[in-house]
């Protein structure tokens, strides 16, 4: 919301009153259910006359909204704060965020979890993005956002996954926790029932959202520490015939892995020597050279590079294990673990 602007000579009763009127005026159109007031002062007003205005104007004020629209007083939490700035002379309003957890499931793999900008152009348009400023179309935060903040007047939106996935991974099973971080809303109200079949039936075969619920943010803080673990269903190719008895031994294989930051990412991350936890759940042949590999692995593990070995930097790998260069063709992840079933 744009600052509003008002004029008056002192601040008497005539002056509050007009403050009120015209701040009432502009809440009209806003969900809310608490509230809270501030007011900043001209650096050349003594510290009495502040303490003695906080006591009139800003109680006066605050008592005649709250009366009138018969909302809660709310300087802990308030729902919007409003900001008389008697030095600019305007009055601002600050809207609390809506908070929305849920879970996604994506079924294309052309579909990054949030935006991703162009690496060339940062996001400003150029001749490798066509002038979209982004590296793919579409992204689960842009399909669902593009439902939820119109329904509820948001300017903008953040998203917090639980981690994520490439954008060539299909996110399947119970989904991907995630809080979406609705700015600025004008409306707080609504039915999620409705707004996620909206969302279900738009971007049907493409993505999914259950258990859409209000929450409050200490959820994103708590979806961030999660660490859990994840069944993944890979597709890998082989260089040569593969040993009809290594996979056979593979079956039931718990392997401690050590991997250092892969290549294809150390550009943007930090080098770490991470260590992790897999299982081989089972295998699937497709033909001599190809199989399904169905993995259970420990969170943050790279799993691509898990099959690949990634010229050494994960070890052990798959490629070391059945003794032939392999790669991760496709990668789907079946199912994000909760605690009672790790």
């Amino acid at each position: 919301m744009n600052p509003i602007q008002f004029s008056f000579r002192e601040l008497n009763q005539e002056a509050i009153n007009s403050l009120a009127d015209l701040i009432k005026q502009n809440l009209n159109s806003i969900e809310f259910n608490s509230f809270a007031l501030g007011a900043s002062y001209p650096k050349t007003f003594s510290e009495e006359k502040i303490k003695e205005l906080k006591k009139s104007f800003q109680f006066v004020l605050v008592q005649s909204i709250s009366n009138e629209l018969k909302k809660e007083i709310n300087f802990e939490d308030p729902e919007i704060f409003i900001l008389v700035d008697l030095i600019k002379s305007n009055i601002s309003f600050q809207l609390k965020p809506v908070y929305l957890i849920a879970r996604y499931n994506k079924f294309q793999r052309n579909i990054a979890q949030t935006i991703h900008y162009c690496f060339h152009c940062h996001g400003k348009g150029c001749s490798e993005c066509n002038g979209t400023g982004k590296a793919t179309k579409d992204s689960v935060q842009e399909l669902i956002a593009g439902i939820l903040e119109p329904a509820f007047n948001a300017e903008g939106n953040k998203f917090h996954g639980e981690g994520r996935e490439d954008v060539d991974v299909l996110m399947l099973g119970n989904g991907r926790p995630f809080v979406i971080e609705l700015m600025n809303p004008v409306k707080r109200i609504l039915d999620l029932n409705e707004l996620e079949k909206e969302i279900n039936s738009r971007f049907k075969e493409r993505i999914k959202v259950s258990d859409l619920t209000f929450t409050g943010k200490e959820k994103i803080a708590e979806i961030k520490q999660r660490k859990h673990e994840k069944i993944y269903k890979a597709l890998v190719s082989c260089e040569k015939k593969i040993d009809e008895k290594s996979l056979p031994a593979l079956k039931g294989k718990k392997i401690s892995v050590e991997q250092e930051t892969p290549s294809r990412v150390e550009k943007r991350r930090a080098f770490l020597l991470r260590k992790h936890e897999s299982e081989i759940i089972n295998f699937q042949t497709v033909n001599e050279k190809e199989f399904f590999l169905e993995i259970k692995a420990s969170a943050g593990m790279y799993v691509k590079e898990f099959i690949s070995g990634d010229e050494g930097k994960t070890n052990p790998s798959i490629n070391s294990l059945i003794g032939i260069k392999c790669s991760c063709m496709q990668l789907d992840v079946l199912q994000i673990l909760d605690e009672s079933e790790n």
